[in-house]
């Protein structure tokens, strides 16, 4: 889903499709070089200590991995955890730190009831 709200941001940006891929990075990449080509490119955000071992790790591995953003700590805005608290609370000002594009995608595909379930309101029983 991330992904795909990525490639919707873009699309909205008008980046043609034909300039990027964009696909979703395993949340556990022990075993990346099975799951991806060696020629994968990975440009990265950098917003703290967790992203700086995970650029160090693709490289270990032989991937070219590029920091194309780095915000020093303390000088993020937002978060998407950040986001996600905001819509799980029913904040709607969730809706003015994601392009127009991402705030449909998370209507159309139902995000928004899925954080309400999580919300600490509604614990899960």
């Amino acid at each position: 889903e991330r992904a795909e709200m990525i490639q919707a941001a873009l699309d909205e940006a008008g980046i043609e499709r034909s300039r990027y891929s964009c696909i979703a990075f395993p949340s556990d990449y022990a075993n990346i070089e099975k799951i991806l080509p060696k020629n994968t490119v990975f440009l990265m955000s950098v917003t703290g200590e967790s992203d700086t071992k995970k650029i160090a790790y693709l490289r270990s591995r032989g991937f070219d991995a590029a920091t194309v953003l780095s915000v020093p700590d303390g000088g993020r805005q937002e978060t998407s955890g950040g986001v996600r608290d905001r819509a799980k609370r029913g904040d709607d000002s969730w809706n003015d730190l994601v392009p127009d594009s991402i705030s449909h995608y998370m209507r159309e595909h139902g995000l928004l009831e899925r954080l309400a379930i999580l919300s600490p309101d509604n614990p899960v029983e």
